[in-house]
């Protein structure tokens, strides 16, 4: 029997309690379901656990490719600027390989800002305002209330495995 049936079968068995069914008899059904429960849920944990160590091994291996990248970025970044200097310190043109011809070209200027506070504000591009959403959870506390015309406070729950 699955969690899903279990649970169906046991919210049955509560209304056909409610509505007066053998009372014995929806005890004796529902004592079967509390039987089997802690190891249909124990396989469930086993599978969270698995699931949650496999996400962690994957979060690992993406910062571990992360820096694999940046180092490769940073190496080939390093190589050209080595191969510019020379080519510049060298006085040469272009450079024919022999599979590659490579030149210089000269970059159309970028901006760089020496100091944003100075810069006018024609420059500057409104941003919409932004919700702060933790200060408002934290006012209606203070205050002791739940809702209000424009959020409310909603309690969950998680599950805790030890």
């Amino acid at each position: 029997m699955t969690l899903y049936e279990m649970t169906d079968s046991y919210l049955e068995l509560l209304e056909m309690m409610e509505n007066g069914a053998d009372k014995k008899m929806v005890e004796d059904a529902m004592k079967a379901i509390d039987d089997q429960f802690p190891k249909k849920a124990e396989s469930y944990i086993v599978l969270i656990l698995e699931r949650e160590a496999e996400s962690e091994k994957c979060d690992k291996e993406i910062k571990r490719l992360q820096a694999r990248k940046k180092r490769a970025d940073d190496d080939a970044k390093n190589m050209k600027e080595s191969l510019i200097n020379s080519i510049l310190a060298m006085k040469k043109k272009k450079v024919k390989t022999e599979f590659h011809e490579i030149s210089l070209k000269n970059n159309p200027a970028s901006l760089k800002i020496k100091d944003a506070a100075m810069v006018p504000k024609k420059y500057l591009t409104p941003q919409p305002p932004k919700i702060n959403n933790s200060q408002i959870k934290e006012d209606m506390q203070k205050q002791g209330i739940v809702e209000c015309d424009y959020a409310y406070l909603e309690k969950g729950v998680s599950l805790v495995i030890e």
